[in-house]
C-alpha cells in the first residue's frame, strides 16, 4: 500500500505526508490525525468513512507444509497449534465455521503456536512451513503468486472486509485531505490489483 503514498506525493508535491504506521487503532480526533486507514467492518461513530477499496482474507500455509500435515477440507481439520494468529484480529465480527473455529484456537494452543501484532512476521514464518496465516491477499497475495504459500478453505472464506478513510466531521474539508481521499479512492482498482496474484497462482479463486 506504501504505492498510494508515494503516487499521491508525485501528483501533488506541494503536499507534506507525516505517515505513521501502527496496527493498533489511533484516536483520530485525540491524536490530531488528519486521517486514518482502517482495515474492517466499521461500527458507527463520529468520523466519516469513505470506501477505498474491499479486502479479502484468505488463509494459507506454504505447500510442503500442507503435504506433511494434509489440505484440510473443513476448519475443525486445523491443527490448533500451528495456528500463526494476528494479535489485534477481531474474530467476533464474522459468523462463519472458519472464524469460530480460528477463534477456538486461542484457548487450545496453550504455550504452543505463534502470535504477533506484525502481518509481515506471521507470513514469513508460515513461508518457512511453520504452520498455516489467515491474512489480507495484499500481504500475502506475492508470496501466492511465487508458489511460496498456497490458499486452502476457499469455500469458508470470510465475507471480505474493506479499507476506509477515516477522518474527523468537519464543516469544510481541507483540499489537502479531499485531494488524498479521492486519489485513494480511484488508486487500488475494483477489484484491487494485489487480488491478480491470487487469481493468477489459483486460477478460480
Amino acid at each position: 500500500m506504501m504505492g498510494v503514498f508515494l503516487s499521491i506525493r508525485r501528483e501533488n508535491p506541494a503536499v507534506g505526508i507525516d505517515l505513521k504506521l501502527n496496527d493498533r487503532k489511533v484516536d483520530v480526533i485525540e491524536e490530531e490525525f488528519d486521517v486514518a486507514l482502517r482495515i474492517g467492518h466499521l461500527k458507527s461513530s463520529s468520523l466519516i468513512a469513505k470506501h477505498i477499496t474491499p479486502i479479502r482474507m484468505v488463509i494459507c500455509a506454504e505447500p510442503s507444509y500442507l503435504e506433511k500435515y494434509g489440505t484440510p477440507t473443513h476448519p475443525n481439520d486445523l491443527i490448533p497449534e500451528h495456528h500463526l494468529r494476528y494479535s489485534y484480529m477481531d474474530y467476533n465480527q464474522y459468523q462463519s465455521p472458519l472464524m469460530e473455529a480460528l477463534k477456538n484456537h486461542k484457548h487450545r494452543q496453550g504455550e504452543a503456536g505463534l502470535t504477533c501484532d506484525n502481518g509481515e512476521v506471521l507470513v514469513a514464518s508460515a513461508i518457512a512451513g511453520e504452520g498455516y496465516v489467515l491474512q489480507p491477499t495484499f500481504i500475502v497475495g506475492e508470496a501466492i503468486k511465487q508458489g511460496k504459500l498456497r490458499i486452502f478453505l476457499q469455500g469458508f472464506e470470510p465475507e471480505p472486509m474493506a479499507l476506509y478513510a477515516v477522518y474527523p466531521h468537519r464543516k469544510y474539508m481541507a483540499t489537502k485531505l479531499r485531494a488524498f481521499v479521492d486519489f485513494s479512492a480511484n488508486y487500488f482498482g475494483k477489484p484491487p490489483y494485489w487480488d491478480e496474484f491470487c487469481t493468477t497462482y489459483n486460477g478460480s479463486a
